[in-house]
C-alpha cells in the first residue's frame, strides 16, 4: 500500500519542524509505504529545506487572490472566504496528483499538527473510505477542548442520534464514529477518489460564521456521493494553533498516553475480531475500541487480551454469552481470530 502525505502550508519554520519531526516518526503497518507532498504558500527558506530535507515533493502554490488572508493569533484564526476558495484549490491540486500517481489513499494533514505516532497506522487500521484522526482545541481561550469533527453542519456536536454528551463520551473512549464533517488530519482511500473533491466550492451553501471552510465543502461532497465519513479517536494529536502553544509541545509528549505492550485491566485497546467458521462472515472484521474492564466482551475475547502482546494474533475458542446480541450464538462456542492493534495506558491530563 502506497500512501501520500500531504499538506498546504504556510506555517512558521519551528511549527513546521515539529510537525515534520512527528511526521517521519509515524509507526507504519507492514507493506505500507509513504511519500510525502507541500505546497509551499510562501514558506521560508529554512522552511523549504526542512521539507527537501524531509524528502518531500516540494510545489508552489497557484497565486492568491489579494483579499485572500489567513491569520493566526492568541485568541483565534481569522480568515477571508477567498482564502478558502484558494485553499480548496490548492487541495484538489495535491488529491489529482495523487490520483495520477496511483497511491492507494492520501493523508492530508495540516501543518500545525503534531501527530502520535500511531496515527496513519490506526487510520489505515479503521478501513473506511474517508477517516480523520480525531484532535481537540480550543477554538477561543475560553472555551472547553473540542473536536475538529461534528455531526451537523456547520459545527453542530449533536446530530444522527446522538446528543453532545454521547458524542464527546464516545470520543473520548477512543472509538470510531460516524459523522457529517472532518477535516485537518483525514485519510482518503483511493477507492472514494471518484466521489470527492475540494473544488469548485459546493454553490448555494452559505457564506457566514463556521459555514466557512474548504474541509466543509469537501463534507457535503462526499455525503451527495454517499461516501460515509468517519473520527478515528485513538490517536493522540497536538494541536499548535495559536503561537504560545509551541513551547506546550514537549510536555504533551510526555503527558499523552503511554503506548504498552501487553494491556492491563483499565487500559484502552483496540482490536479486531474475525470469524473463521462462517463461509459468509469472512469478509468482516469487527473493529473494537475502549477501556479494558468497561467494554462488553466475551469473557473469552476479553480473557485472550490480558495474555497478548500488541500485534499478536490469535485463534480463540469463544463460548458466547447469554447477552450476546445474536439469538443464534447465545451458549454456542465459534472460533474467532482476535488481532491486537494497539494498547494505551490511562492518558495524562491536558497539558
Amino acid at each position: 500500500m502506497r500512501i501520500l502525505i500531504a499538506s498546504v502550508t504556510n506555517a512558521p519554520t519551528d511549527v513546521l519542524r515539529a510537525h515534520l519531526e512527528s511526521v517521519q516518526a509515524l509507526e507504519l503497518p507492514p507493506r505500507v509505504k509513504t511519500s510525502l507532498a507541500y505546497i509551499s504558500d510562501g514558506l521560508s527558506e529554512e522552511a523549504l529545506d526542512l521539507l527537501e530535507e524531509a524528502g518531500a515533493e516540494i510545489a508552489y502554490a497557484l497565486e492568491k487572490p489579494e483579499d485572500a488572508t489567513y491569520a493566526r493569533g492568541e485568541i483565534t484564526h481569522e480568515w477571508t472566504i477567498p482564502t478558502f476558495e484558494w485553499l480548496a484549490r490548492e487541495k484538489q491540486r495535491l488529491l489529482e496528483y495523487a490520483v495520477e500517481g496511483r497511491y492507494d489513499g492520501i493523508f492530508f494533514v495540516d501543518s500545525d499538527l503534531v501527530l502520535g505516532p500511531e496515527t496513519l497506522a490506526s487510520l489505515i487500521y479503521a478501513d473506511k473510505d474517508v477517516t480523520s484522526a480525531v484532535f481537540w482545541t480550543r477554538w477561543t481561550p475560553e472555551t472547553p477542548l473540542l473536536p475538529q469533527v461534528w455531526l451537523q453542519h456547520p459545527y453542530g456536536l449533536e446530530g444522527g442520534g446522538m446528543m453532545q454528551d454521547e458524542f464527546l463520551r464516545r470520543l473520548d473512549a477512543k472509538e470510531i464514529v460516524q459523522v457529517a464533517g472532518l477535516g485537518a488530519c483525514t485519510l482518503i482511500r483511493a477507492r472514494a477518489y471518484e466521489r470527492v473533491r475540494w473544488y469548485p466550492l459546493v454553490e448555494g451553501l452559505p457564506t457566514h460564521g463556521m459555514w466557512q471552510g474548504e474541509d466543509r465543502h469537501f463534507c457535503v461532497y462526499a455525503t451527495r456521493e454517499h461516501v460515509d465519513l468517519y473520527a478515528d479517536a485513538w490517536p493522540d494529536i497536538f494541536h499548535i494553533y495559536r503561537p504560545s502553544d509551541l513551547p506546550k509541545v514537549e510536555a504533551w509528549k510526555e503527558g499523552r498516553a503511554k503506548r504498552v505492550t501487553r494491556p492491563e485491566i483499565g487500559d484502552y485497546v483496540s482490536f479486531t475480531l474475525e470469524a473463521v467458521e462462517e463461509k459468509v462472515l469472512h469478509e468482516h472484521r469487527e473493529h473494537v475500541r475502549g477501556r479494558l474492564g468497561t467494554l462488553r466482551l466475551a469473557p473469552d475475547v476479553e480473557k485472550a487480551l490480558y495474555t497478548m502482546d500488541v500485534g499478536d494474533v490469535r485463534v480463540i475458542p469463544v463460548t458466547f454469552p447469554e447477552w450476546f446480541q445474536i439469538e443464534e450464538y447465545r451458549g454456542r462456542t465459534k472460533h474467532i481470530l482476535v488481532r491486537l492493534l494497539d494498547a494505551k495506558r490511562n492518558p495524562s491530563p491536558e497539558v
